[in-house]
């Protein structure tokens, strides 16, 4: 069952009087009890697409069209009360960093009580309760006594742990996790996405996992979104984004980290040149600057749909050749 669909979302920014789109044409789902990953370079809209799903979008930026349903009621039509009850309640989001979702001058404490109590109508006492019982889920230890700390009395992995603990303190069926291990080392980032796995299989949630890090989405993901210049590239499992990549940006990424598996010795390949930004952006594909497969037609006409299986589709005048074996320029 489908607990988040989004069709033909476009979502716009002004600036200096200028109106431009962000997010174009963006369609996704996401099941229960399934991880989907969104993947690709800073600016590619992954975090612009997810916060116009719950609304948090700045003062400047608006949804244009489009639906946003969540399971079966769309988020663009309901009244404010509504989708406050919804959000913190149903629909979470974690942020890339904990430090600024938290208030410094409250207590541990405070910040999840009072998610507890605007959503299950508790008292206070009950809802310490429930607090020290989230924080003893998400591995706090001692987390009685830590419930009356402030946030810089916790390190970076810790402050994750509880913002992920508020994310999940009234069970919701849909967590959003936007770079939730960005600024934690390699260490801590993998004790917090298998905590995130760990729970996410427990309460069966539907996750969405921004990220940048191929790795993570390999690990952690059933679905992976390829976006790159507002608009989704490539879609497919897993196991077809990897093994079998149809777009040439998505060949680009994984040919841009390094194999340690490997036993030839290979340069690695960046991607020459920078994203595009919104008041540039091509006509036709974005990518199509950088792309070393780009024909004329790449620059001023946006591929269709290409379906190669129920589950795996992308954009690009290829034609359905895979660009790990040249293309074609025909």
């Amino acid at each position: 069952m489908k607990v988040l669909e989004v069709n033909h979302l476009e979502t716009s920014f002004a600036i200096k009087k200028n109106k431009f789109l962000a997010i174009r044409d963006v369609s996704l789902h996401v099941d229960e009890g399934e991880i989907l990953g969104i993947v690709g370079e800073s600016g590619s809209g992954k975090s612009v697409t997810m916060k116009s799903v719950v609304g948090i979008l700045p003062s400047n930026g608006q949804v244009e069209s489009g639906e946003i349903l969540f399971r079966g009621t769309n988020l663009l039509q309901i009244k404010p009360e509504e989708k406050r009850a919804l959000l913190g309640n149903d629909i979470t989001m974690i942020f890339q960093d904990p430090m600024t979702a938290l208030n410094p001058l409250k207590t541990i404490g405070y910040h999840i009580e009072e998610i507890i109590i605007r959503h299950q109508k508790v008292d206070r006492v009950s809802a310490r309760k429930q607090a020290e019982a989230i924080l003893n889920i998400v591995e706090i230890p001692d987390a009685k006594r830590r419930l009356t700390q402030y946030p810089h009395e916790f390190s970076g992995g810790m402050r994750q742990r509880v913002v992920i603990g508020m994310a999940l303190v009234n069970s919701p069926q849909l967590l959003i996790a936007d770079e939730p291990t960005t600024a934690l080392d390699v260490t801590i980032q993998f004790q917090i996405l298998k905590l995130i796995k760990k729970l996410q299989a427990k309460n069966k949630m539907a996750v969405v996992l921004i990220t940048h890090d191929l790795a993570v989405v390999y690990n952690m993901c059933h679905r992976i979104l390829v976006m790159y210049g507002g608009k989704i590239l490539e879609e497919g499992t897993r196991t077809e984004i990897f093994d079998n990549p149809q777009h040439p940006y998505t060949l680009a990424l994984m040919e841009s980290i390094p194999n340690l598996e490997s036993a030839e010795k290979s340069k690695l390949e960046p991607i020459e040149g920078i994203a595009p930004t919104l008041d540039n952006m091509p006509a036709g594909c974005p990518f199509a600057p950088r792309c070393k497969h780009a024909m004329a037609i790449c620059g001023h006409e946006m591929p269709t749909k290409h379906t190669f299986s129920k589950t795996h589709s992308s954009y690009c005048h290829l034609n359905g050749s895979n660009p790990a074996h040249g293309g074609s320029d025909a």
